[in-house]
């Protein structure tokens, strides 16, 4: 079985992660939102580390949480998180790579539809 780490707190050594038997990892490209959030964003030297190690990277959009949510600033807010999001992997060497925004809360259909539509 193939398992995957995410991780924000730090960034685990790619021979740490593979002696662990990951295959994979979860990378943000956002910017921290919090002091302890260390390893947002991957930087290049650390894609070059995991890469060189044989670990693929999910890059990730992930910035506001329930009191600030980025997914609920409307189609003006996604248009510059996509931007700042693009910028952020060519600076960390994924230029060209999906990157997948996140939603760190429990939001609701309604909250959803409503973030999305507003702007």
């Amino acid at each position: 079985m193939t398992t995957v780490i995410d991780f924000s707190a730090a960034f685990p050594k790619a021979a740490d992660i593979k002696a662990a038997g990951h295959a994979r990892v979860v990378a943000y490209v956002s910017p921290a939102r919090e002091t302890w959030m260390k390893a947002k964003p991957i930087t290049k030297s650390v894609v070059d580390s995991y890469r060189a190690a044989r670990l693929q990277i999910a890059a990730v959009w992930q910035y506001g949480g329930a009191s600030n949510p980025d997914a609920m600033r409307g189609a003006a807010g996604g248009r510059a998180d996509a931007l700042a999001a693009d910028a952020a992997l060519k600076a960390a060497g994924l230029t060209g790579h999906p990157v997948y925004f996140a939603v760190d809360f429990d939001i609701t259909l309604q909250q959803w539809n409503k973030g999305l539509l507003r702007g």
